[in-house]
């Protein structure tokens, strides 16, 4: 009598554990994964050119606001990271991710400029915002709409 009593309990613990693991994944399947924010290095084009630092600022908060903080952007002044007149080159290089950029400089709107640094450009009469191929690609859809439609805003 003794065994059929232990050997019960026995089953009855088994079977709760058995439920309680159940509905432990359960409620790991139904829960979201969990959301990367992403982050891009920007650097201005121009100390001296307070539109520069005004679209930056503009940018960085349009952005954080239209992707609820999933996108970040993390602003370095003109010669901080490279030389103004190396921006195309750091972003091809990886140095950072994207940057504003006076045409006037180094016009790169052409497709073909643009093809060989490995950039996309997001251009207007008298400025234009560059990123790099690698850092749009890693970047997901709905942030890329978000980018796009920032800089739409701010006149590119």
């Amino acid at each position: 009598m003794k065994k059929n009593l232990l050997a019960a309990v026995l089953i009855i613990m088994l079977l709760g554990t058995l439920v309680l693991a159940g509905c432990s994944s359960v409620n790991a399947s139904v829960d979201q994964e969990p959301t990367s924010v992403y982050y891009l290095a920007i650097q201005e084009y121009s100390e001296s050119e307070e539109d520069s630092y005004v679209l930056s600022r503009k940018l960085a908060d349009m952005i954080d606001e239209m992707s609820e903080g999933l996108l970040k952007i993390k602003i370095f002044p003109s010669g901080k990271l490279v030389d103004a007149f190396e921006l195309h080159k750091g972003v091809r290089d990886g140095i950072i991710d994207a940057a504003f950029s006076n045409p006037a400089l180094w016009p790169v709107t052409s497709k073909k400029a643009a093809a060989l640094y490995n950039i996309k450009v997001f251009a207007s009469e008298g400025k234009e915002f560059i990123i790099s191929e690698e850092s749009w690609d890693k970047l997901p859809d709905n942030l890329k709409e978000v980018l796009k439609s920032a800089l739409k805003e701010c006149g590119f």
